[in-house]
């Protein structure tokens, strides 16, 4: 009987080894699991703050071109300028000019719009290609998308329509 209780007690102690093995065989595979999904974040943290840092520092060093880009961009809350400037080049072209419509549509972009506007003119054909010309040559960013010329009694009468682009965001 004292043997039966030895190897019952040899068996058991063998069984709370294998045991004691297995759950720490478990235990040790799951913080390999835990520590390597934890390089896995810092990797993926440490490259986000070197983007940021990079960020950072591209737009401190390009602050003051961005700054002097700004000047021709048309501003949101200021359309009136943008509308000066195009009759101020009409007047200079010597064409008589009314704008029949300014309006504001979806660029795509999220820092930037597009103020559309379509003006009417009516002068020589010398007086109409240079308005054209001082249209393309303008101040801001901008750009003639259409021209629509025709010749009428007393000279030539031209449509034309602009696209400026304006900042989304007043002013400060």
């Amino acid at each position: 009987m004292m043997r039966a209780l030895s190897l019952a007690g040899a068996i058991g102690l063998l069984l709370a080894a294998a045991g004691g093995f297995w759950y720490f065989t478990i235990v040790i595979q799951g913080t390999a699991h835990d520590i390597e999904e934890l390089r896995s974040t810092i990797k993926t943290l440490e490259s986000r703050d070197e983007f940021v840092r990079v960020a950072e520092r591209f737009l401190s060093d390009t602050r003051a071109e961005r700054e002097f880009l700004q000047q021709f961009i048309a501003q949101s809350d200021d359309a009136v300028t943008t509308l000066a400037l195009v009759e101020g080049v009409a007047r200079r072209a010597r064409v008589t000019a009314a704008i029949s419509s300014a309006t504001v549509s979806d660029s795509g972009d999220i820092h930037h719009d597009r103020l559309v506007v379509v003006v009417a003119a009516r002068g020589t054909f010398s007086a109409q290609v240079a308005f054209i010309t001082a249209l393309e040559s303008l101040p801001r960013a901008s750009f003639v998308e259409k021209v629509e010329l025709e010749a009428a009694d007393s000279g030539w009468f031209g449509t034309y329509t602009i696209s400026f682009a304006r900042s989304k965001q007043a002013t400060p």
